[in-house]
């Protein structure tokens, strides 16, 4: 049982790490617009000399939305909004003119040969932008990869979270281990929303140092009583999804943002500061002479434990959530069955 709480206790804190690394990526993305650049590097790349960047950005800003907000367009939403759009004569011209031949060829006049050029334009462009969406969903989730990777190092380091140093300082004080592991039930259960409409992650609780004096080994999932934690929130800020009431079709839906960067940067750095508050052992500043030692075996523990750490962080909060349900439902199966033969 003492082993599954160290176990339980080195997941959330690993969870934890995980929803510092996810609001540090925030801040990143909002300061550096990283979906809007890879959405215009996209659009441009799919819309080629037959739909410019500017006249998408245009058709967008008439309707009060950033290029973001493509990315909860649908193909019918698209060509809903190329009906605003006004090519040029080289656009028309560059067009393959096959339409505009069998239009005269059919006895209309020239403009009536060109408005079916122009809507076939837009019907093309419209076909095109589903794979621009497919290209950009890919290249997005692989830049995020490559970032959350980069910063799980960077604040595992930073903070100095040794998994090994962190997992026999977990061994060795049981009354912590408990404190830390009785907060995963907390943690499971869900995102939570404020009044102001965004959504946050789970709540982060602080555990309190225990009294010295508590049976942990007699109350394998219970904290003592004077160190309860009070819930805080380890809240990740995102711009909620909403309609926007000025658009010119009410076809299209799309995602306005609800939070400007100072906005994002203020929620996400107290969250931040709020976990690591709750959990200070994963704070390890102090300690970094004192991890590397003088011995060779020192020094394999400190660098094995810090990738291992960064490697596990990388990993996403999402799958540490769902490997924190999985153990707090073994603990409970455990304890439930332990309170039964006693």
């Amino acid at each position: 049982m003492g082993e599954l709480q160290t176990l339980l206790a080195l997941v959330v804190l690993i969870y934890v790490l995980s929803v510092i690394v996810q609001a540090v990526q925030e801040i990143f993305k909002a300061f550096y617009s990283s979906k809007a650049k890879t959405m215009i590097a996209t659009i441009t790349q799919f819309m080629g000399d037959h739909l410019t960047l500017a006249q998408v950005q245009g058709a967008l800003q008439e309707r009060g939305l950033g290029i973001t907000a493509l990315e909860n367009f649908s193909k019918d939403d698209f060509r809903k909004m190329l009906d605003g759009v006004t090519f040029t004569a080289q656009q028309i011209q560059a067009f393959p003119n096959v339409v505009g031949q069998q239009a005269v060829a059919a006895g209309q006049t020239a403009e009536q040969a060109a408005a079916q050029i122009v809507s076939q334009l837009r019907d093309h462009a419209a076909a095109a932008f589903e794979g621009a969406m497919a290209k950009f969903q890919k290249s997005y989730a692989a830049h995020n990869k490559a970032w959350v990777l980069v910063f799980s190092f960077i604040v595992v380091i930073g903070l100095n979270a040794n998994l090994i140093k962190i997992y026999e300082q977990l061994s060795v004080n049981s009354v912590l281990s408990q404190a830390i592991a009785g907060t995963a039930s907390s943690l499971t259960t869900g995102g939570t929303t404020n009044q102001g409409g965004t959504n946050s992650a789970p709540g982060t609780p602080a555990p309190a140092t225990p009294a010295p004096t508590a049976p942990a080994q007699n109350q394998p999932n219970t904290q003592p009583a004077a160190t309860t934690p009070k819930p805080v929130t380890a809240g990740i800020a995102q711009p909620p999804v909403t309609a926007n009431p000025n658009q010119a079709n009410p076809g299209v839906t799309t995602a306005t943002a609800a939070c400007d960067l100072g906005c994002v940067i203020s929620k996400n750095q107290g969250s931040i500061q709020t976990s690591l508050k709750a959990y200070p052992i994963l704070v390890r500043w102090s300690k970094w002479n004192d991890d590397w030692g003088t011995t060779s075996a020192d020094m394999f523990y400190l660098f094995f434990g810090l990738l291992l750490m960064g490697l596990l962080v990388s990993l996403g909060a999402p799958f540490w959530n769902d490997v924190l349900k999985g153990l707090t439902g073994i603990n409970n199966s455990l304890n439930g069955g332990a309170k039964k033969t006693t």
